[in-house]
């Protein structure tokens, strides 16, 4: 049987010559390949996985569904736990190989499958997929042959897994330098922790009493002239608080929780005003 699909992809579904398994023929601009070979597609599926097949951990993302060789055969290794994502590039091919056999053994896993041009859905899931846990823990199967037939899709797909990893190296590394930090802040403020102030003295005190918090954003420029008539507390930020003084507002509180040096810039000229500060313990 022979179909074409809508990014001019010719496709037909046939048994091969030795084995009577599914295999896939593709077509595009005049060029055809069997996806997974004439003779023994279940073997060419699970030559292209890679030698060391992670752990139960381990997150798979399978692009061409290859008639659920290679899922069948990491389900065997891993057990129905498996955590893997199969991305068919057209929903069409997938629907008719899904119907070349009995699947209901992958369908009762945690397998999920995607496919078409749904691309927000499709990067919701794989950020979903991969956590900060994962990153070390991640593997990709392209289908040989897929990279030429669905080459942006294919591209597009490992470009945001690979983001998606990058982006939380990057996290993991921000938050190990903020820990250090902040172990560092809290030696640093040791003294001023000793000499602060008792808050039990504010317990109760502001009861009833409306409060503004003066954050910095775009719509602060429109509205900062109206802070002085507030009838209530007052609570600024570093960025925020002279700005609020400049203009006829002196802060109940100023609020600090960022780690960094730099946060002490913020204050501009009124970072030694005699405003209470708030701040938690690993702030600078």
């Amino acid at each position: 049987m022979e179909n074409q699909i809508n990014d001019q992809v010719l496709y037909c579904i046939e048994q091969s010559k030795r084995t009577h398994e599914y295999t896939l023929l593709l077509e595009k601009n005049n060029q055809k390949k069997y996806i997974l070979g004439k003779y023994t597609p279940r073997q060419a599926a699970l030559d292209m996985l890679p030698a060391d097949l992670g752990n139960k951990e381990t997150v798979w993302f399978l692009i061409g569904f290859g008639f659920g060789y290679i899922l069948r055969e990491l389900i065997s290794k891993v057990g129905k736990s498996l955590k893997a994502i199969v991305y068919e590039p057209d929903e069409e091919i997938l629907n008719k190989q899904l119907l070349t056999d009995d699947f209901r053994d992958i369908q009762e896993t945690n397998v999920k499958f995607i496919s078409g041009d749904n691309w927000g859905n499709i990067k919701t899931l794989i950020d979903e997929s991969i956590t900060e846990n994962d990153v070390n823990n991640v593997k990709v199967v392209v289908l040989e042959g897929y990279e030429y037939y669905y080459t942006q899709k294919v591209n597009n797909i490992v470009h945001h897994i690979n983001m998606r990893i990058e982006k939380l190296i990057i996290n993991f590394n921000t938050k190990a330098l903020l820990k250090e930090q902040a172990i560092i802040n809290c030696i640093r403020s040791r003294y001023a922790f000793k000499e602060n102030c008792n808050l039990e003295i504010h317990y109760n005190k502001y009861k009833n009493i409306p409060a503004l918090i003066v954050s910095a954003g775009p719509s602060l420029a429109k509205n900062i002239k109206y802070i002085k008539h507030f009838k209530g507390i007052v609570f600024v930020m570093g960025r925020t608080l002279t700005a609020t003084m400049e203009h006829g507002c002196v802060p109940d509180f100023v609020a600090c929780v960022d780690y960094s040096d730099e946060i002490i810039d913020t204050f501009n000229k009124h970072k030694e005003y005699d405003t209470p500060l708030i701040a938690i313990t690993e702030a600078n």
